[in-house]
């Protein structure tokens, strides 16, 4: 996948507009690699999956600008979990049809629930659980979804 400029950019998404084609097309951030984390040496970029494995991308249908600006807060979200590490990220545009070609297993950002970190109310351990669950221990405990009520905080 390459690294277009805005003019080119543009046209691509005038063209998929003119034929119908916009739902095909997708946002993703991308990372330009630092060599000592490079996977292997001619690694320089690679996409950014969160979870590992898995690509999160933006499709530009119905809304090609909001698409845009969802796109930086995904770049942003990305870049706040990979602090002083040397990556830089930027938003690249390709279409489902590359994805799939190339193999990547993708998912369209926000339609995905994430695991994140949610504490328990009555011992305090923090384990992985779905937004909307909290887990103590063995035991499910009720939800404190979408509200911060000390114990868990359904953030994002």
């Amino acid at each position: 996948m390459t690294m277009l400029n805005k003019s080119a950019t543009k046209k691509i998404i005038a063209e998929a507009t003119a034929r119908g084609e916009l739902g095909n097309l997708v946002y993703y951030v991308d990372m330009q690699l630092p060599r000592d984390l490079r996977p292997t040496p001619d690694a320089a970029t690679m996409p950014a999956t969160d979870p590992p494995g898995q690509l999160p991308v933006v499709s530009l249908a119905p809304d090609p600008e909001a698409a845009y600006h969802y796109a930086h807060l995904l770049q942003a979200l990305i870049e706040s979990a990979n602090k002083n590490r040397g990556i830089v990220f930027s938003i690249e545009l390709t279409t489902l049809d590359i994805l799939h070609n190339l193999g990547y297993v993708w998912y369209t950002w926000g339609d995905m629930p994430h695991e994140v970190d949610v504490m328990c109310p009555t011992c305090g351990a923090i384990n992985r659980g779905l937004p909307g669950t909290v887990h103590c221990c063995t035991e499910k405990l009720p939800a404190y979804a979408g509200t911060y009520s000390g114990q868990w905080w359904g953030g994002l």
